[in-house]
Parts: structure tokens; sequence; C-alpha cells
């Protein structure tokens, strides 16, 4: 009770120094928790199914001699091979993307992009949660669909819907056999369809069936029995690929079985399907990294003003001493005071946590999870980080008044203690170090994020829409839609690609020059593109010609390289080349093109062929002209309902999906500038703090200097000069921390800026105008405070 009385006297008594410790810890305690919600989220991926520390992705690794290239895709039969053949396998399941399906549901029609073909054991393996069904049997026949819970209600108006029939793009009828909950955000697979994988067909112009080891074109997973050796069933893989392939003797497989646990942060270079989430461990590191920042930052600010507090207070700590106080008890009292803010500005923050979640979340396109299961778990490290605070921010106060000694209080004499001193002023140093670096990473990554969005691609990007159809309806009726497309003014190329320019379905295969052993193969990225391509995008032809309908066997006999393909062949003529493609087949080299970015430029630009496309595409590209786009969208509208009036297509602008690429690297800008701002903030507070002590400290010769005439400028270099020389060492200090940092990120980047020393001196200068501007604010407060005034309120 004693020391609650104690401490609202103290609060009365220096408010504004209470007032700017409860803003500094609040701002802190609030980034942490936030950063917490958010890194608590990422690392909960896939943590709800059952049995997940045994359920595995089977990648696969192909050591060519142009290099390794990256899966997450299997050939089709090796679900069943790895249940029959390994009896640690306890259960397999394999999938296979669909893309762009066309629901019709009566006169109603819905394009969905999220959807898989999926085996009976799909279920058995993973734990999504089905609301309505049977889980026996389910998916075992042919035609037979489940939809999740908001698709139902999207397609019918309500997920009573067990027995109703979905038409696919006006082919087959689907019979609903379940209701799933809708997929978790914390699930790296996203779908909203499940087609049972006894409907599917292998696509028009594949030269391959479901016993194939040589299509990569399903995702497979594997549950094993608790114990199983995984690293023997991957040898064992590895043997089996070699021994099954077209080419056993030249071609080199590492088999992984990847955890599930480890799918999110460990699959930047494997290429899978579109469909699947892929997290950044540096992004979660460097929040992390954040948030113990902006701790350090407050708890030092703390620490500061506390003890700053201290020695203005060495009488009644002296008056304490001297009427019996021990340390002990000095040291149970500073502990209890910080204790007691901590706790309050702890309360505050969660309640500010509680209150702008939802509107952080939307402005971040995040989620965070408010169920007991995961915020339980985050109880423990916040409650070990509130009583680190309390403990750390008590300490510098308590040593000073340990060291006092009550004669000197007699004697009113205050030795300050230079250890003391030089304490202080390495955490004001370490402050403005940690502000300055972020500030500058901070910069940087939106200088990065500039620079990729701005990047020259190899094509334009500009004016460009991309129509997503079915590709039974591309397939019907592309030459129309092209030929009326072609009519309208605001119209100036149309063409169409199986890829549509953002990394999605981009094939990868190998490719040899004709005569040269299988060893020499050329791991390269297929595209598949359609007549007057080049003309639509703007890709550069640096040699030779493009896909023409005046040469009708372009599309069985044709191919085009991009430059890198070209060089890594090392032909100096490459017109006329024949070449022997994955599956075979002999065909010439009509043309080279400019490298293009057709995949994000976190990767380097991959050797490439491009095909004339044997296989069904369902991207339409139309370039614009620029101006007034409304009224040309409006007549690509009227056209496609006149022409395929049976169909409906997705409409977007090409640059949009590309920037699109880079949502997670905005996120992360966001996050870091948001608690930069919020670091910066903080910092602040604490300078201002320690001035207005520093100004108090010096008042009676502020005093004395106002009544001899002194005027502001010179009481602002009194004040000045110390905390000017702490900021700018800690500015200065912040360079290699930054630069290490940020170079780091930049490194998950084949393609980035240069770390300009123009962005330091930024940052180094807006610590130092800042500290400035605090610095003459503060002072001109206190040259015009009236001194009689001042005089009996000398102690604030």
């Amino acid at each position: 009770m004693n020391g609650l009385i104690i401490l609202k006297r103290h609060f009365l008594r220096y408010t504004v120094y209470f007032l700017i410790n409860l803003v500094g810890l609040v701002l802190s305690f609030t980034s942490i928790i936030f950063i917490a919600l958010f890194v608590q989220s990422e690392l909960s991926f896939d943590d709800f199914h059952r049995n997940g520390d045994r359920i595995y992705r089977i990648t696969n690794e192909m050591q060519r001699g142009s290099g390794n290239a990256y899966y997450a895709t299997c050939p089709p039969v090796l679900a069943q091979t790895i249940k029959s053949t390994f009896p640690q396998a306890e259960e397999t399941t394999r999938i296979r993307f669909a893309d762009n399906y066309m629901f019709q549901i009566g006169e109603n029609k819905f394009i969905e992009n999220f959807v898989f073909y999926a085996e009976p054991s799909f279920f058995d393996l993973f734990s999504f949660k089905l609301l309505r069904g049977e889980k026996q049997n389910l998916l075992e026949n042919p035609n037979e669909i489940i939809l999740s819970e908001s698709t139902a209600i999207k397609f019918f108006g309500s997920t009573d819907v067990l027995g109703k029939t979905v038409q696919v793009n006006s082919t087959k009828n689907l019979k609903v056999v379940g209701i799933m909950e809708d997929v978790p955000e914390n699930s790296h697979l996203i779908f909203d369809v499940l087609i049972s994988f006894e409907t599917f067909q292998v696509p028009f112009g594949y030269n391959l069936d479901l016993n194939s080891w040589n299509w990569y074109g399903f995702s497979t997973y594997a549950r094993l029995k608790r114990g199983a050796d995984k690293t023997l069933i991957e040898k064992a893989l590895g043997e089996m690929y070699k021994l099954n392939t077209d080419n056993p003797n030249n071609l080199s497989y590492t088999i992984r079985l990847q955890p599930l646990k480890s799918i999110y942060f460990n699959s930047s270079e494997i290429r899978s399907n579109p469909y699947v989430r892929v997290g950044n461990s540096m992004n979660i590191a460097g929040l992390s990294t954040v948030a113990m920042m902006i701790l350090i930052i407050a708890i030092f600010n703390y620490a500061n003003l506390t003890s700053a507090l201290s020695q203005r207070r060495f009488k009644d700590t002296g008056i304490r001493k001297i009427l019996g106080a021990r340390d002990r008890n000095l040291i149970v009292h500073n502990v209890f005071s910080s204790t007691i803010l901590c706790s309050f500005s702890f309360v505050l923050s969660v309640i500010l946590v509680l209150a702008f979640a939802k509107t952080l979340a939307k402005f971040l396109h995040i989620s965070f999870n408010f169920e007991s299961s995961h915020l339980i778990p985050l109880l423990i490290p916040l409650v070990c980080i509130l009583a680190l605070t309390s403990l750390a921010a008590s300490v510098e106060s308590s040593l000073f008044q340990i060291s006092l000694k009550a004669t000197d209080v007699i004697k009113g004499k205050l030795h300050k203690n230079s250890n003391a001193i030089n304490w202080s002023k390495g955490m004001v140093v370490i402050q403005f170090t940690i502000a300055t670096a972020l500030i500058t990473g901070s910069l940087f990554i939106h200088n990065q994020l500039q620079y990729i969005l701005q990047r020259d691609l190899g094509f334009d990007k500009e004016n460009v829409v991309v129509l997503k159809l079915t590709e039974e309806g591309m397939d019907k009726y592309y030459n129309n839609l092209r030929t009326e497309f072609l009519q309208v003014p605001g119209i100036k190329s149309v063409s169409m690609g199986r890829q549509d320019l953002t990394g999605s379905h981009v094939g990868a295969s190998s490719a040899r020059l004709k005569g040269q052993s299988e060893s020499s193969s050329l791991q390269t990225a297929n595209l598949h593109i359609h007549y007057d391509f080049l003309e639509t995008l703007q890709i550069q032809l640096l040699e030779g010609r493009f896909f023409s309908r005046d040469f009708p066997d372009d599309s069985s006999t044709s191919i085009l390289l991009n430059r890198k393909a070209a060089q890594a062949w090392e032909l100096e003529e490459p017109l006329g080349t024949k070449i022997i493609t994955w599956d075979n087949r002999e065909v010439e080299v009509v043309g080279i093109v400019e490298d293009f970015h057709f995949e994000s430029l976190h990767s380097e630009v991959s050797p490439t062929i491009l095909f004339f496309p044997y296989v069904r595409t369902n991207n339409l590209f139309i370039r614009l002209e620029s101006g007034n786009y409304l009224s040309t969208l409006e007549d690509i509208d009227k056209i496609f309902d006149q022409v395929a009036s049976d169909e409906i297509f997705d409409l977007s602008f090409l640059d949009g999906r590309i920037n699109s690429m880079y949502s997670t690297d905005q996120q992360y800008f966001k996050l870091i500038s948001i608690f930069t701002i919020i670091s910066i903030l903080v910092s602040l507070i604490g300078i201002y703090g320690l001035i207005r002590l520093t100004i108090n400290s010096k008042f009676d010769e502020i005093v004395i200097r106002k009544v001899l005439g002194a005027n502001i400028r010179s009481l602002y270099m009194l004040v000045l000069k110390p905390h000017l020389r702490m900021v700018l060492i800690g500015s200065i200090l912040a360079i290699p921390l930054a630069f290490w940092a940020t170079t780091q990120w930049l490194n998950s980047f084949s393609f980035k800026i240069s770390l300009s020393p123009i962005v330091f001196l930024l940052s180094i200068s807006m610590i130092i105008v800042l500290t400035l501007v605090i610095t003459y604010q503060t002072c001109l407060q206190a040259a015009k405070a009236n001194i009689a005034q001042s005089l009996r309120k000398s102690d604030e």
C-alpha cells in the first residue's frame, strides 16, 4: 500500500514524464503484439492436420549439365507406386490442378480458378473439415464434386445441396457429394472445389497417360508410419525414377520427402502448381528483429527517464535512507513501480490491438487468428517480455539509488557516477542506431519494390488486358473473337497463350541439340504462345521470324528460343538448328527473341523455348490503344456476349496481375514502414523527455542567462550539443547494421537495386532534422516560460 501511495505522489508530481513513458511503452507493446500475432499466423501454416508431422510432399531435383531444376510435381503413377512398394507408407494421395473451369447452375455461370482433381484418400490424408456428405466412398466415382461452404452459397445460395448437379465447361454434369468448410487461411493448398480424380481426362495434345513416368503434372503427398526412415524411401525413389524414365543413364534424380510444416517457408525455389501459398522466412526474421528493436528502444527510454528522475529526486531517496530504508526496499519499490506502469501499458496495448486488428488486417490483406488455441501459446512469451521490460527498466534507477550516500544528501551533494552517465548516453546512441537502421531499411525496401514494379520486363505490360476463358471456350471461339475484337478502334492486336506471364503454368523440361548426347540436355522453360504474341506483348525479335500463318508447319515443327537458351547452347548461328524436345520430337529454330520475364523477379530468366500451342490455352491477350479504356472494355464485353454467349470470362489488366506477384513483398514493406514509424516516434518521445529533463536540470543556469539577456539561440545550443552528438554517433553506427540487413533481404531477388550512399545520408538527415525540430520546440517553450512561475515550479 505504501508503494502505491509513493507511486501516486510521483505520478502527480511528474505527470509529463509518466505520460512519456506510458506512450512509449504502449506503442512498443502494441507493435510487439501485432507482430507476434502476424508471426504466429505465419508459423501456424498446416498445423491443423492430424498426424501432420508424418505427412510429406514428394519433391524432386533434376541434375543436368545446364543446372538443377526443383519440382513439387511428380508423375501420376508415383502415388500408387509408393503405397504398393513401401510398407512404411501409410497413405498417399495425388492432386491435379484445374485452371479456369466454368460452372453452370441453371442460367448462372461462374468461373472458378481454385479447382483440384482429388482422390478418395485426400480426406484420409488431410484434415479439411467435411460439413455435409459421407466421408466413406467420397470422390470414388466419376463426375463427383465437393464444394467449399462459401462456393456452395455462391452457386446455390445454400449448403443443403447434396445430390444437386453442377455443369462444368458445358460438357459434364457433376453430382455434389459433399460440402467442406472453407480452406483455412493457414493452409498452403488453396482450393474451393474438388472434383473426383476419376473424372480427370488427359488434356488434348498430351501424348501421355496416367501410367507415365515422364509427366510431371501432379502433386503427390504421403503419410508415413511412425518410425519410418524417410531417407531410405528417398533413395529408393531416386533409383525408381532412374529406371523408369526414358533416359535413365543421363538424368540424375534426387527425391526429397518435404515435411508438410516446411512447405510454406521452403518452396521458393521449387516449381509447383499456382495454387500453393509460399511464404518468406526472411520477412518473419526481419519483423521479429524489428519487434525486438522497438522493445529495446522503449526499455532504454524508460530506463533513461527513470534514472534521470531518480537523480532529481535524490533528496527523497536520501531521506528514505536516513530513515532506515534498505537497498532491498529501494529495489523492490523500483521494480514494483515499473511493473505497475508496464502492466498498465500492456493492458492498454491489448485493448488497442483488439480495437484496430481488423482495420490493420484489411489494410495489409492479412488475417489475425484470435482463437484461444492460437492465442494461448503467445501468452508465455508475451508475459516474459512484460516481466523482462519491468525488470530491465528499473535496473539503472535502482543502481543509482543504491550508490547514493545519506551523508551526500545531508550536505546537498549529488555525485554523478561517470559509468552511469556513459551507460545512459550509450542507450541513447543505441536507440538512434536502431531508428536510423530501420529508416534506411524501409527506404531500401521501398526502392526495391519500385524497381521491380517499374523494371523493363522485356515486354510492355501496359495497356494489355487478359481474358481468361475455359480451354474449351478458347478452342471454340478464339478465331471469331479475334476477328471481331480487331474491328474495334481501341484495340491494336490480339493473341493468346497458355501462360499469363505471372509464373503460372510455366512448364519445364529438357531439350538437346540434334546429334548430341542426352547428357548435354538443357533444362528449359516452355511457353505456348500463338500468332501475333510478340506484337501484342511487344517482345523484341532479335533474329529470324515469329510463327507465321504463311508457314502451316510452324504449329508442329518450329520453335523460337530466347537469348539465354541460345547462349546456353553456344549457338553462333542459331537459325535452322535442330532441337530434340523432351518427348523426342525434332523441331527447328526459326527465331531468337530477347529475354523477357514471365516469372517473378525473385528468379533469373530461364533458358526458354517458345512453342506454338500443341495444348489448349485459356489466356487471351488484347493490346489496347492508350486513352478511353472504358469504352473499349464495353465493346469487348458486347462482342463476347454476341460471339460466345454460352461462355463466361475473367478480365484483368496484365500490369495489375504482374504487380500482384509481389503482394507478399508489398505487405512486408507496409509492416516494416508502420513499425519503423513507431520506432521513430518512441525514440523521439524519449529524446523529448530527456531534453525536458536537461532543461530542468539546468534551470538555474537558464534563468540567469535569461535575466542577463540570453536569446533562444544560446539556450538552444546549450541543450542541443550533447544530444546531437549522441544522435549523430548512433546514426553513423546504423550504416553497417542497415547495410547487412538490407543485403540479406535483397539476396532473395535475382534482380535488385544497388545500395546507394544517398539513402544512408537521407536516413541520417531525417533523424538529425527531427531531433533539431524537437529540441528547438522544447527550448522555445522553456524560453517563453514566465520566470516567476517557473521558479515556483522548478521541479517540472
